[in-house]
This record gives structure tokens, sequence and C-alpha cells, in this order.
């Protein structure tokens, strides 16, 4: 974490930015003898595969259990490990599983109906140690959730009811002395206390996020004005230049890219990495075109610019 402020360590862009194919195709419609044998060293004794593709493959168990694994088909790595009701593999029902490009497992936990239920464990992308956990009810984050950093400290508590932050929270320091702590309502803060534990007093630190630069968002007086502003030109920058890899269109490969990059204090796109990557094709693609954006204006804290890294995920859809 060297070179970040405490305060803007990470910023998530929560916008999903869906870049559309016209092709018609189900997940796991295709089938072929080619990539029978390309992921079968993987499977459990018990399980006999239904069907095998570029990137996937289903199968079902001596008990009629009904599994899908999806590769990174470049290095065959596991990135997926999904139960399904039945073998119409439409419904995921059961146990699941997700890791990075690398291996890393970064998430765990069931599935209803296809809602995501019951409890989840999410896990650091890069160390691996239990990162968040929390409970879903019908796909929705619910009740409290804890986040944890590499020694296993608690560093946040967030109260969530049907998926959006909305209650009490509390976030702690590094040495574990409550830092900030208020109440969200509907996914707002409503308000907070945020503690100067050195100096042990009050203090409150205003803090902007970097911004995708474009001249009809910058007069705009109130920030959330210019933020959403912001947002909506970067979206009309991405889906104007990112095009779907033919081959990926071709092969029915989608699935979402997580993207991060960080924007220095001068507003440049800096260590661009790929947290999940689908493919090399789009993986590449998605490089590529992060690379190609202009200068943003750069975050602050207190008026002053500061380094901020941005999480960016891109939904790449067959429909």
């Amino acid at each position: 974490m060297k070179g970040f402020t405490h305060l803007t360590v990470i910023t998530t862009l929560l916008l999903l930015l869906s870049i559309s194919a016209s092709a018609q195709k189900n997940e796991f419609n295709d089938s072929s003898k080619k990539y029978k044998k390309k992921y079968s060293d993987q499977l459990n004794e018990d399980e006999k595969i239904k069907k095998s593709w570029y990137h996937y493959v289903t199968t079902e168990t001596t008990n009629k259990e009904h599994f899908a694994r999806i590769f990174y088909p470049d290095t065959k790595q596991i990135t997926s490990y999904v139960q399904y009701k039945s073998k119409k593999y439409k419904i995921k029902s059961g146990i699941a599983k997700y890791w990075t490009d690398e291996g890393i497992l970064k998430s765990e936990g069931f599935y209803k109906n296809n809602f995501r239920a019951g409890l989840w464990k999410y896990y650091d992308r890069y160390e691996g140690y239990l990162n968040e956990i929390g409970v879903y009810k019908k796909g929705n984050k619910s009740g409290v959730w804890s986040s944890f950093n590499n020694e296993g400290d608690t560093t946040a508590q967030y109260t969530y009811e049907q998926g959006i932050r909305h209650g009490a929270f509390i976030e702690y320091d590094s040495l574990g002395q409550i830092y900030n702590q208020g109440f969200y309502d509907n996914d707002t803060i409503l308000n907070q206390t945020k503690v100067d534990t050195v100096a042990n007093e009050l203090i409150e630190i205003i803090e902007e996020f970097p911004m995708f630069k474009d001249h009809n968002c910058e007069g705009m007086e109130i920030y959330e004005d210019r933020k959403k502003c912001a947002d909506t030109k970067m979206l009309h920058y991405i889906y104007g230049n990112l095009k779907y890899p033919p081959k990926a269109r071709e092969l029915g490969i989608q699935g979402r890219v997580i993207m991060q990059f960080v924007v220095s204090k001068k507003g440049e796109i800096e260590d661009i990495n790929v947290l999940n990557g689908i493919c090399d094709e789009i993986k590449n693609e998605c490089i590529r075109l992060i690379k190609s954006m202009p200068e943003w204006n750069p975050g602050t804290q207190d008026g002053e610019p500061v380094k901020v890294m941005f999480t960016l995920p891109i939904l790449f859809r067959l429909n």
C-alpha cells in the first residue's frame, strides 16, 4: 500500500460496463470433441463430462449433481467452480468458488436459485488472506459485514439492508483504534465522526476521488454532479473505443474483467494491472483501452492532489 494516502488507498468505481456482441449464445451451449480432454485431468473420479468447450466443462456426478467449471483457457487455470440445479446448467444452486487468473481463491459461498445466499467469504486477490465476510439474502448483502487486514485484524464493519449500506458502521486504523464511525442511510453517509488517533482529536478530512477529465463537467460546482458527469463521459469513452475480440466472440467467451490502475497526482494513468482477464484476447484489449485513456483529474485530500488506486469492472456479455 506504499505511496497511497490513508483514506484513499483503493477506490472502486461501482459501475459494470456491458460490452455486448450480437451473437446469440447461452453460457454453456457449445460442446466439441476437439476440447473433450482439455480439462479432463481437473475433474473428480465420480464426474462424467457433459459438455466440453474452449474455456469450460460441465459435469454430472454419480449422485446426479451438476457442476460447471470455467477456465482461463490460455493457461488452463480454473477461475470458477459452481454447482447447478439440473443438467440444463441455468440455475445456480449449491457450492461456488472463484479464483483469480493466477489461481488465488478470491471468493466462496453458496447459491440458491441463482442468488447468492448464506455465508460468503472474500479473499485478498494478491495474498489470499480473508478480506471480507458476511451473509447474503436473496442475492443481497444483509446484516453486518466485516473486513480484515492480512494479520486478521478487523478494519471495518458495515451494516447492510437489501444490498446497500444502511445503518451503523465502524472503521479502524492499523492499531485497531476506531478512526471513523457513523450511520449510512440508503448507501449515503447520514453522519460520521472521524478521529485523529495520533492526536486523539476529532478532525474533518475533505477528499475527492479521481475523475475522467471532460470539459463539459469541469464547470459544475457541486462535487456529486461533477463526478456523475465524469463517470458518464468515461462510460461513453469505453463504449466508443472498446471492442469485443473476434476470437472471444466466436468461441462464446464472456464474463467480467477487473482492471486496476493508479491515477497519479498529475492525473496520469500508471501501473495498469488485470486482476481478472477472462482470456488473453480480452485481457489485451482492456489493457489497450486503459492505456489509450486521456489524463484524469487527480484525487485530492484537503485540496492537495493524492495518488489513488482505481478498480474498474468491465462486463463482456454475448446477448
